[in-house]
């Protein structure tokens, strides 16, 4: 492709996100498009599954117990989180400040609700790897939990795509529990993190 086609590309590829960008961000309720209301915006607006989050809004203070085996003893930490709407309410993004095992622990999550899949979707970062964890799951009215499955490396041990499970339930408006379990040695499921969260404001 000579340079004149490839601009030219380059541009309309630029013009068409602009326009895109600038149609969803207006935000508009579903019910202001009527009829004429294009499929892909549907899925892109947030909606009753994104206020199920709401909770997560605000500074947290953090207990942390993480085992490093089935049956050893847990060790503690402190932390702290904070979590706010990002991307017009379609994200929670949340940060992570704490300790582990005397180093300074640095993490970030994102969590939202993919509504073309009907699933909750969040990612995970931290300054202890170069990797990142996706998860996947649903909220249970009932218990009020969100349970997420996904996979990691195992960076310790040398495994890769070791599937978890993560587990938050909203014990009430100013307490959050976290678990996250993985499988032992022998192939078994065990809970090798819990983040007890309380609300400081």
């Amino acid at each position: 492709m000579k340079l004149k086609e490839t601009l030219c590309v380059i541009g309309l590829i630029g013009l068409t996100t602009a326009i895109t960008s600038r149609v969803v961000s207006q935000d508009k309720p579903p019910s202001e498009y009527g009829q004429e209301m294009p499929q892909w915006m549907k899925f892109a607006m947030p909606g009753e599954q994104h206020k199920q989050l709401e909770p997560f809004v605000g500074r947290w203070e953090q207990t942390v117990k993480f085992w490093m085996e089935p049956g050893a003893e847990p060790s503690q930490s402190y932390g702290s989180a904070e979590y706010k709407w990002i991307m017009g309410g379609r994200f929670l993004q949340g940060t992570y400040d704490g300790q582990m095992e005397g180093n300074r622990f640095e993490g970030m999550d994102v969590i939202g609700y993919d509504n073309f899949r009907n699933e909750y979707i969040s990612f995970w970062i931290d300054n202890h790897t170069t990797s990142f964890m996706v998860a996947r799951g649903s909220y249970d009215s009932s218990s009020k939990t969100i349970t997420m499955r996904g996979k990691h490396d195992d960076t310790m041990h040398g495994k890769k795509d070791k599937p978890f499970r993560t587990v938050t339930t909203f014990e009430s408006n100013d307490k959050l529990v976290y678990e996250m379990f993985t499988l032992g040695p022998d192939g078994k499921e065990f809970k090798v993190l819990q983040v007890s969260s309380t609300r400081r404001e």
